[in-house]
């Protein structure tokens, strides 16, 4: 049988300021409790969570916080998930540089999980988060984010 369980998507909101951080850290709050009563629902509480977390950080915060520190934030503070790492660890574009704002979380138990990769394709994979002088026309005519694919074992262990 292939892999079972739930998928949940995200878009928490964006921007770098001090308004945005605490709605996001507010909406990564949730999990615990969609975590919850999907426990109760089925025996299954194995979720992954996919999307654009928007995790930017917040640099006109106090105490100033870079993406990164964003996402290991978000890891610390949704117990029961899991952050699977990314590569490259880019999946968007703006002002000129690479940023890894969409990825995906999975609960700690889901065990074909365990060791799950996000690989983020298209023009970051070729571009190796790298951008140069200019972005290429793709970026214009698609999107200024990367397609994201969560690798899982495809079985259903539990």
């Amino acid at each position: 049988q292939g892999l079972g369980g739930g998928g949940v998507g995200v878009p928490p909101k964006g921007g770098p300021g001090p308004r945005g951080l605490p709605l996001r850290q507010k909406s990564g709050e949730a999990f615990a409790s969609v975590r919850a009563r999907v426990g109760t629902a089925r025996k299954d509480d194995d979720i992954v969570v996919l999307g654009d977390f928007n995790a930017m950080g917040c640099r006109s915060c106090s105490p100033a916080l870079d993406a990164a520190g964003e996402r290991e934030k978000l890891a610390r503070s949704v117990p029961g998930f899991v952050l699977p790492p990314a590569e490259p660890a880019c999946s968007h574009y703006y002002d000129g540089r690479g940023a890894l704002l969409d990825f995906a979380i999975t609960t700690s138990t889901m065990r074909e999980a365990r060791n799950a990769r996000v690989s983020v394709e298209g023009l970051c994979r070729e571009l190796g988060c790298f951008v140069g002088d200019a972005l290429p026309d793709a970026y214009h005519r698609l999107s200024d984010h990367c397609p994201v694919v969560l690798d899982v074992v495809d079985r259903d262990w539990d």
